[in-house]
Order: structure tokens, then C-alpha cells, then sequence
């Protein structure tokens, strides 16, 4: 079983290839937290997979929530990896990730980190050319296949932490965690009131009010989600997003 989060897609597009290759069923973790449902029963020698960005160099908290509810019914010494999707830089990501599961008595066997395009563009523009980005993909493409084959070989396989990993993450994520405010989101006079972004938003946090998406107040998990899947550019952040590229993972 591989449960997965992801926004603009490159966190599904791994979760399915290894899912592909290995035969194993993908679950959505934001459309099981929508469901309720999150219990599970394990089959004997059951892999669990968890396959999710990295957002400020740390877990998005949509993660964090589904955790807390997870409920793996069977589970014992069951191998449990994670890959982590992210543009270059993950910072301690894997090691908090690997705490949060020990604190809800699961052991993380085996964890992986695969750099993608990255999708943020609320406070600089990360995106790159579409030929870079292919690049990118094939890399990605190439390590997938060495993640999928320690993991159908039950490898404990995961990257050390150091000073500079838990620096990075100790100075970025609080900016992420204690922030997430929906009120820099809104829509230009391009808004067609299709209500995709609604549809899509893994928290709920977007209400359609005359025939526009209106966010409600609160905290979101900052997938920009909303942003780059709008199909007129319609959804901007601040005052800088407008002038910004939009990027969907192609194979998704």
C-alpha cells in the first residue's frame, strides 16, 4: 500500500511508478482525510509506502493530519519506507517525517528523496525552462528505478542527518508551519467560475460565492494546488504570481 499527497503532481507521478513496478495499490492521503477514512488493514509482509513533498525543507502539515489519524490495523515490524519529492533542497524532511511515524509506534525502514521541478512560486520564481525540466523528469526517472528496486528488496536504505540538514529545516519551516494564511489568495477578472480550484483543494478551504472561489479563512497547506491548475491563470498570491510560469507534472 502506497499512500501518497501531492499538488501538482510529482508526488503521484513516483507513487505510481512504484506502485507500477511493484505491483502495489495507491491512495490518495488528502481524499482519504476528505472520506474519513483512515483505517486500514495490513496483510502479512504488507509494504507501506508514504510518498509526499517536502514544503519549507519539512513535512506539509496535510501529512502531519493524516498521521494523526491513521490507524494500520495488523501492523507489525511491517517494512515502511518514504520518498520525499522536492527541488533540490529537503533540509531534515525525512528524519521528522521518521519521528512523527515512531511516535505513532511505526518504524521507518527506508527513506528517499528524488528532486523534481519545483512548483513555488509565491516568493520566487523556481521554475524552470521546459527543457530543463525534462532533464529533470529523466533524472528523476533513473533514481525511481533505484528507489523501487531497494524497496522490492526490503533495503534499509536512508540519508544521514547532519548540522546542515537540521539547520535548514530549523530556520525554514517555522516560516511554513505558523503561517499558511489563505487571505494573499485571489482571483483575477480571467476567473470563468469553472470551480476546479474548490474541487481540487485537499483542504477544503476554497467556497464558490458567486460563481467565484472565495478562500475561507484559515490555514491551508500551501500545495498551490489552486494556483497552477486553474486553467486561465486566474488564482494569484500577493502581488508577484501574476508575471509567474504554472507547472503541472506532464505524465500526471
Amino acid at each position: 500500500m502506497i499512500l501518497y499527497f501531492s499538488g501538482t503532481g510529482n508526488s503521484l507521478y513516483i507513487a505510481q511508478k512504484i506502485a507500477d513496478s511493484l505491483n502495489d495499490k495507491i491512495l490518495s492521503m488528502s481524499n482519504c482525510l476528505k472520506d474519513n477514512k483512515t483505517s486500514f488493514s495490513l496483510a502479512e509482509n504488507e509494504r507501506i509506502g508514504f510518498v509526499f513533498p517536502t514544503y519549507f525543507r519539512g513535512v506539509p502539515t496535510i501529512v502531519l493530519d493524516f498521521l494523526e489519524k491513521l490507524n494500520l490495523q495488523n501492523y507489525k515490524n511491517h517494512y515502511v519506507y518514504a520518498v520525499c519529492t522536492g527541488g533540490g533542497i529537503f533540509g531534515n524532511t525525512l528524519h521528522s517525517f521518521g519521528k512523527k511515524l515512531t511516535q505513532h509506534r511505526m518504524k521507518l525502514n527506508a527513506a528517499f528523496e528524488v528532486i523534481m521541478p519545483s512548483n513555488f512560486v509565491l516568493f520566487v520564481d523556481m521554475l524552470k525552462s521546459a527543457d530543463s525540466v525534462i532533464e529533470v523528469l529523466k533524472k528523476a526517472d533513473s533514481e525511481t528505478k533505484y528507489i523501487i528496486k531497494n524497496i522490492n528488496e526490503n533495503k534499509h536504505v536512508y540519508p544521514k542527518s547532519n548540522i546542515q540538514r537540521r539547520l535548514i529545516t530549523f530556520v525554514s519551516y517555522p516560516f511554513y508551519k505558523y503561517d499558511r494564511s489563505t487571505k494573499p489568495f485571489y482571483v483575477t477578472v480571467s476567473c470563468i467560475g469553472c470551480g476546479l480550484c474548490a474541487k481540487n483543494c485537499p483542504c477544503q478551504v476554497i467556497a464558490i460565492q458567486d460563481k467565484k472561489p472565495v478562500w475561507i479563512k484559515g490555514k491551508c497547506t500551501e500545495c498551490l494546488k489552486c494556483l497552477h491548475y486553474c486553467p486561465m491563470e486566474a488564482i494569484q498570491y500577493g502581488k508577484n504570481t501574476e508575471t509567474r510560469g504554472r507547472y503541472v507534472n506532464p505524465s500526471v
